[in-house]
């Protein structure tokens, strides 16, 4: 589940507040060991992430629809429709054991309960909270970077490829690992067109800005761009990140034949075998 529903519905049903913790069940001590030890979530840790209601739009709550330049119009804070309408905070497993085991209510259902060593119960109880948050709303600059590489043929049919470099932290996983990749593809292409060799599109590379808070600099970028992406644009490659395993892509049902075709072409590096799936037809 996205975890802007979290405060979305319960806003919708009288709430005032919401916290938001990563139980231990999900990615702490019951999964393997933690920080500093392991990569798991220590018992003081909070998830970060955005909680705007994205699936309504995308990108700077306040320019839906254009791009977030510095004369763009902009709505007013209270009118944005992406923005929480109740305060939200994030805090550890370790602070919210003590709130849930002072819940009183019946023990919730064997899929809700996570793995502190307490009850899982439904509410009300005894406990309270006092929430108090600042905001800022200044109007910060995000920086995309973005390259060309002239096509030869078709060159104004663009073939976009990107990946966000901005992180919550230092992001080595998301997005590092992702960028990493895109920048040694990238690095390659230039070697072979010092080679003298072209692709027959134009290719887009693009290193996106403020991901993580809302898919900021691409939505925007995008937006910015729109009228050029829909008369050149064909195809968009994008990347987060990459984990030990085998290839999973999601995309159009028009890349599909295209990635089988690519899935063929490349090899498992240790067990030797192609990287399409035996259940995969060869023509799907």
């Amino acid at each position: 589940m996205w975890r802007g529903i979290k405060p979305k519905v319960p806003a919708e049903h009288g709430a005032i507040g919401c916290l938001i913790y990563s139980d231990a069940k999900d990615d702490g001590y019951t999964v393997g060991d933690v920080f500093p030890n392991r990569p798991m979530r220590p018992p003081d840790g909070a998830q970060r992430g955005s909680v705007m209601d994205m699936p309504v739009y995308p990108g700077d709550p306040l320019t839906p629809g254009v791009g977030a330049t510095a004369d763009a119009k902009r709505l007013a804070i209270k009118d944005a429709k992406t923005l929480t309408k109740i305060p939200v905070l994030p805090i550890s497993y370790a602070d919210v054991q003590p709130r849930l085991a002072s819940l009183t209510g019946p023990v919730v259902p064997a899929e809700w309960r996570g793995g502190l060593p307490i009850a899982y119960r439904f509410g009300p109880g005894p406990g309270r909270a006092h929430l108090r948050l600042a905001f800022s709303w200044d109007q910060k600059p995000l920086y995309d970077v973005v390259a060309r590489l002239r096509g030869s043929t078709f060159p104004d049919q663009w073939v976009v490829r990107g990946n966000h470099h901005d992180a919550w932290v230092n992001g080595a996983e998301d997005p590092v690992s992702g960028m990493a990749a895109m920048l040694e593809e990238a690095r390659a292409l230039g070697e072979l067109r010092e080679q003298g060799w072209s692709p027959k599109r134009t290719i887009v590379y693009c290193a996106w800005d403020g991901e993580e808070p809302a898919l900021l600099g691409s939505t925007e970028w995008a937006e910015a761009q729109a009228a050029d992406l829909q008369q050149h644009a064909v195809a968009y490659l994008n990347s987060d990140s990459n984990g030990r395993g085998f290839l999973d892509v999601d995309g159009s049902h028009s890349l599909e034949h295209f990635i089988n075709d690519v899935a063929r072409d490349i090899t498992d590096p240790e067990t030797r075998l192609s990287m399409r799936p035996a259940s995969t037809p060869a023509t799907a």
